[in-house]
């Protein structure tokens, strides 16, 4: 299959979430594939992740919480996390956003790095880049040693004897006797694996700029057509999801963790038309959970108080998800409920933690805290019979948590806490380390025991 290359690029904006770009620069037949482009996008959950808004009385892009590179004709858009103390749009602020993302897609996704790999990238610039390079070396060193091979089952129709005939086939094929369905194993590259690598390759090679990066994908997509590697048209995260690493290939683990991240975690696909639209993107809401969950993970020992030391930490309900209501027509679970993070000691959740990547106002009631995330820690508190509950949040200046302390009635159920803390991402993570966040986690955590 030809790659189509990929458009030639005249307008190149970066923004931070919500940012507005202005397409008054452009003229208007390329307006008008850049709105076809936006079109094109997917929606996951139904959502929008570039919205057409008026501005002026003209038609401009608005970004959403979903962080990210967006091709769309003739505009590059990258979207930053708006996690930064510095000015808006200067270049400092644009440069942290770009390393944080990274360090939260590290811990996020648990991409496996080595120290020297590390330190390299986060000193980088361009977290999408970054990646490409981890993603394309790593490839690159281990298809040298060797594609992956594996016995896959073919079906063919032969003059010969190859493996095992197809008795009944041959049976029904009256008067092509001479035609013998047969069925053997043939030691292939066209592996699903393989056909994984080939795909990303093939997305990246219309979404990189760097020279090095552009570089190593064509040499791969080079060695790949030679290896008889062939080119899936489309590949869905559902399919991606099935996939698995034995043993035998081990040694493609941060390659095919990466793949992995690139279709199933960021939606890199292209979509084909009259017009061609690209992107990689990530979910904020989704990204800031998984932050902070890899961050307890990764750094228990640290964080936990002397009491939860030997909690077991259950994420997203992990042999623990407890339905809301059953439906009594049934008995059938509906709403089955699945924590973020909860600790558990024996057979008791002792606290359980919900992380919400909303902005906070200490000037409004309850400094914004949504009357559905209320309703919802309550309904967990009830259902675990759990004694604290706690939402967590990004941090805000000027917002004093200790003012967002609730409890349930003495007749409203079992008897619970509902604590508010926040995590402050406004630190350079990749020159700081995260150091900040492990106090902040610790601190809100030794909030429940006081």
């Amino acid at each position: 299959m030809t790659i189509a290359a990929a458009p030639d690029i005249t307008l190149e904006r970066t923004v931070f979430e919500y940012g507005v770009v202005s397409l008054t620069q452009l003229p208007e037949f390329q307006k008008r594939e850049v709105l076809l482009g936006v079109e094109q996008l997917p929606k996951p959950g139904g959502q929008e992740v570039i919205r057409l808004v008026v501005r002026e009385g003209k038609v401009a892009l608005q970004a959403t919480q979903h962080v990210g590179l967006y091709q769309l004709g003739p505009l590059r858009l990258q979207v930053l996390p708006k996690i930064h103390k510095l000015t808006a749009n200067s270049q400092e602020a644009k440069r942290q956003a770009m390393q944080n993302l990274f360090v939260m897609l590290r811990y996020a996704l648990d991409i496996p790095l080595h120290t020297a790999q590390l330190t390299e990238l986060e000193e980088g610039t361009d977290w999408f880049e970054a990646l490409t390079t981890l993603f394309t070396e790593s490839l690159l060193m281990e298809w040298q040693r060797g594609p992956i091979r594996r016995y896959e089952s073919v079906e063919e129709d032969l003059t010969t004897i190859r493996g095992r005939l197809r008795v009944q086939d041959h049976i029904r094929r009256v008067g092509r006797q001479h035609v013998l369905p047969v069925e053997y194993d043939e030691f292939t590259t066209d592996t699903a694996l393989n056909r994984l690598f080939r795909y990303v390759v093939s997305r990246l090679l219309n979404l990189s700029r760097s020279a090095r990066n552009l570089d190593n994908l064509r040499l791969l997509a080079a060695w790949m057509d030679e290896d008889g590697i062939p080119l899936l048209p489309a590949l869905h995260g559902q399919e991606v999801a099935r996939l698995s690493l034995d043993r035998l290939n081990l040694r493609y683990e941060i390659p095919f963790t990466l793949a992995r991240l690139f279709i199933q975690d960021a939606g890199l696909n292209a979509h084909v038309g009259d017009y061609r639209a690209q992107s990689l993107f990530f979910d904020m809401n989704a990204l800031f959970e998984g932050f902070l969950t890899g961050i307890l993970l990764q750094h228990r020992a640290e964080i936990l108080p002397d009491v939860f030391q030997d909690a077991r930490l259950v994420v997203q309900g992990e042999g623990n998800s407890r339905p809301l209501l059953i439906r009594e027509s049934t008995g059938h679970s509906t709403l089955r409920m699945k924590p973020d993070v909860m600790l558990q000691v024996g057979a008791n959740v002792a606290i359980i933690l919900d992380f919400k990547y909303k902005v906070l106002d200490p000037g409004k009631p309850r400094a914004g805290i949504g009357r559905e995330d209320l309703y919802q820690m309550f309904a967990y508190a009830q259902r675990y019979h759990c004694a604290n509950v706690m939402l967590l949040y990004p941090g805000v200046p000027g917002l004093n948590t200790s003012t967002l302390r609730y409890r349930v009635p003495e007749d409203g159920g079992h008897p619970a806490r509902l604590l508010v803390a926040t995590v402050d991402l406004n630190h350079n993570f990749a020159q700081q380390g995260i150091s900040s966040v492990i106090h902040d986690l610790r601190i809100a955590l030794e909030g429940t025991t006081v």
